[in-house]
């Protein structure tokens, strides 16, 4: 019986680590995005409103952002997205995304073309704050997308 409790502290930092706990060193926290579409985007109903969060984990994933606001690098290739439809009449959504603790840039746009990648011409919002860290705490930010040619 004594040989098989020493074994217990090992098997719990086991269990934490595969769980996600924050005192294991990692933890998978879930951004909120409260989007507002400003009163001159037009969209019609049906059309994706894409929420997308890219993080660095390394200096060469971000290197900066473009003249909107969005991020630049390697790290844009694999921004974690989530979507919801655009419904008539409705200016306000929320979203969740799953970031990581690392300094973090949140985007939302009108995907008008299909294409999952925030178009020169799209209507567009980026988070005020980029980049945000909020280690493992769950965030809640807010954007405003605006057409183009509000930007």
């Amino acid at each position: 019986m004594a040989n098989s409790l020493r074994f217990l502290p090992v098997l719990a930092l086991f269990t934490a680590a595969l769980t996600g706990c924050p005192m294991a060193g990692d933890c998978f926290p879930q951004a909120t995005v409260n989007v507002t579409l400003d009163s001159a985007v037009d969209a019609p109903p049906g059309t994706p409103l894409v929420i997308g969060a890219v993080s660095k984990l390394d200096d060469s994933d971000v290197t900066g952002t473009d003249e909107r606001g969005l991020p630049v690098g390697p790290a844009m290739d694999s921004a974690v997205h989530d979507s919801v439809e655009i419904v008539s009449n409705e200016r306000s959504y929320t979203a969740t995304v799953s970031v990581v603790p690392y300094l973090t840039w949140y985007f939302v746009f009108v995907d008008l073309d299909g294409d999952g990648r925030p178009g020169a011409d799209e209507p567009l919002g980026v988070d005020a704050g980029n980049p945000i860290d909020s280690g493992c705490d769950e965030p809640t930010r807010a954007i405003t997308v605006r057409p183009a040619e509000a930007r």
